[in-house]
């Protein structure tokens, strides 16, 4: 009787634990809004898109099309939806600080089309979104979020800061730069109790 007892308070403790931590759970913010969002996740065969281009040509058409469905109110493509799964990794490096690894700062990954913070209902806090105008071809631009705006920049403003991520320059060597634009509200990428 005294093991079922105490098996007995150890899993009444337990559930009790489970129960908090859910409870807690439900007021974190994520950082975006999910609600009356829907997402698909596709891969473009390569048989098919033989080049970069063909690729964002079909990207923009699906964009486009999905904004004009009745009832949406904005459409947006991502290569990693927020708690989703997966995703990438990168060291990014402000300019005016050596081109070292033991500079880079770690940060989640996402391209996305214009339109990917107006459909995740994720807040630009300070500057602007991408737009159509960032093409390739044009100046490179990113936008950043908070907690990667006060890592790179403590006490300064990001917006026209320029900070090299991803690949190098078109000598193959110095840094590629991309220039700040706007600033997003953090996001929970990975899961409610991770930051």
């Amino acid at each position: 009787i005294a093991a079922e007892l105490a098996v007995a308070l150890l899993l009444l403790v337990g559930a009790g634990l489970l129960i908090r931590s859910s409870l807690a759970l439900q007021d974190v913010n994520p950082g975006f809004e999910p609600a009356g969002v829907l997402s698909s996740r596709f891969a473009l065969p390569a048989a098919g898109y033989p080049d970069r281009t063909a690729v964002v040509q079909t990207l923009n058409r699906l964009a486009e099309a999905t904004a004009q469905i009745p009832g949406a109110t904005a459409a947006g493509i991502t290569t990693q939806v927020p708690m989703g799964g997966g995703g990438n990794g990168n060291g990014l490096i402000p300019e005016g600080v050596a081109f070292e690894s033991r500079n880079a700062i770690g940060s989640r990954l996402r391209m996305v089309t214009p339109g990917y913070f107006e459909t995740m209902r994720i807040p630009i806090v300070k500057g602007r979104p991408l737009t159509s105008a960032d093409r390739q071809g044009a100046l490179k631009v990113m936008v950043i979020s908070e907690a990667l705006a006060r890592a790179a920049f403590p006490d300064k403003d990001p917006i026209g800061k320029r900070i090299a991520c991803c690949e190098p320059g078109p000598d193959g060597k110095s840094p590629d730069f991309k220039v700040v634009v706007g600033v997003a509200g953090d996001v929970r990428s990975r899961a409610l109790g991770v930051a």
